[in-house]
């Protein structure tokens, strides 16, 4: 894909109002999900298996729920029912500050909650792609899928911070009252963005699909290339946040604590190797498949490079230190996946059809939600088999990856 011209003034602006309405979007979220199953179990009193259970339908309602709702932005106006999902969403916040303690009123609220989160999502990305491809004036779209992810992680810092505060101070429906003026801010700009988005001339907002047979199959190739092959890839990424801690608990001596770093630290390390990484990317003059599959390739070499240094931890140690080789571990990991999860989210969009790319979203948002659940898999088998087995098998699932990444590549050749 060549440069062939800058974004104009509606396309910047449409992608601004954008993002601001994804950030208030994911601040409400993130609130909530940090206190609401301690909402649920100390603030209402629900037992604590309930709770989890009751946490566990509103999560898995917006995993489900974006599958459905990017194939229904598809077929419907995906503006109108965005706009539904957000309206959704802004009402259950404010019932919670009003709702009785009825097990039953909590479950329906969470579940409509969760479906309004998951209406917005797959969508939103949609149209941030979107916006990119004007009619005869298409420009590179994976910058706009960095900020995406760079906004979606400071939405997260900061919905922490605000949750704790408003928690300790003034109690959790505090926490929804915020939630919902957050959520009628996003609506706010996301009224902006339809604004600006109305007054483009977009490939993607046009009747017919132009393209030609021989793109279409290699576009269906790397599509479920990407999607199977991402599967594997995060799989082996979010073990850092299980099976790479207790390593640490096991290997490291002395009960030497690294929780400064990993939950401190790597949350702001991701946003600074994802803004280098966003430099980067502005600087290139063209983003071919190629190219594409050139950054998934090296984040799949950074990350193996990662686990090697923990397979190697007992010579390594001696050497640097036990601390510091899981110091640079994590480092290299954050990078890794800085690097590959906005190229990923990028190139489904990019790979699926123009009529589907709402459902191809949601089924990628599907995968990871639900890797998100099994992190357990990753434990287990470090329990099982041992930290240097376990982490082979794991190298060894990445450097399958990058295969199965290098034969795409070589199969679609300079297209």
């Amino acid at each position: 894909m060549d440069v062939r011209t800058r974004l104009n003034t509606e396309q910047k602006s449409g992608i601004f109002f954008l993002l601001l309405s994804k950030a208030f979007e994911r601040i409400a979220f993130y609130m909530v999900m940090a206190i609401l199953m301690q909402y649920l179990t100390n603030g209402i009193g629900v037992e604590a298996k309930t709770a989890g259970i009751q946490y566990s339908l509103f999560y898995g309602m917006f995993v489900v729920g974006s599958l459905f709702s990017g194939w229904i932005g598809d077929v419907y106006d995906r503006i109108k029912f965005v706009k539904l999902g957000f309206l959704m969403m802004i009402v259950m916040y404010l019932l919670f500050v009003f709702i009785p303690n009825v097990n039953w009123l909590v479950v329906m609220a969470l579940l409509i909650m969760g479906f309004g989160h998951a209406i917005i999502t797959p969508n939103q990305i949609v149209f941030l792609g979107n916006i990119y491809n004007e009619q005869g004036k298409e420009i590179k779209a994976l910058p706009g899928f960095i900020w995406y992810s760079i906004i979606v992680s400071v939405a997260a810092m900061l919905a922490a911070f605000l949750a704790n505060v408003l928690k300790n101070q003034l109690g959790y429906l505090a926490v929804f009252i915020a939630a919902f003026a957050f959520s009628g801010l996003a609506l706010m700009c996301f009224h902006m963005f339809k604004n600006a988005y109305r007054r483009l001339d977009l490939v993607a907002e046009q009747v017919d699909e132009k393209t030609d047979v021989s793109t279409k199959k290699m576009n269906k190739l790397i599509l479920v290339s990407v999607l199977s092959i991402g599967v594997l890839i995060r799989f082996v990424l979010y073990q850092k946040d299980w099976t790479f801690f207790f390593a640490m608990r096991d290997y490291l001596k002395d009960g030497l604590d690294l929780r400064w770093f990993t939950d401190g630290l790597t949350p702001y390390l991701s946003i600074v190797f994802s803004l280098i990484f966003l430099l980067v990317v502005s600087k290139l003059k063209q983003l071919n498949w190629k190219v594409i599959f050139n950054l998934i390739l090296l984040g799949i070499a950074i990350c193996l490079l990662a686990y090697a240094l923990v397979v190697i931890y007992e010579p390594l140690s001696e050497v640097i230190g036990g601390d510091l080789v899981f110091v640079k571990a994590m480092i290299l990991i954050v990078l890794s996946e800085s690097l590959i999860s906005s190229v990923l989210l990028y190139s489904v969009y990019r790979s699926s059809p123009v009529k589907y790319k709402g459902l191809f979203q949601g089924v990628s948002l599907l995968f990871i939600g639900l890797l998100s659940s099994i992190l357990f898999v990753g434990l287990r088998m470090y329990e099982n088999l041992g930290g240097t087995i376990s982490f082979l098998i794991l190298m060894g699932i990445m450097l399958a990856s990058g295969v199965l990444m290098f034969g795409v590549k070589k199969s679609i050749g300079k297209e």
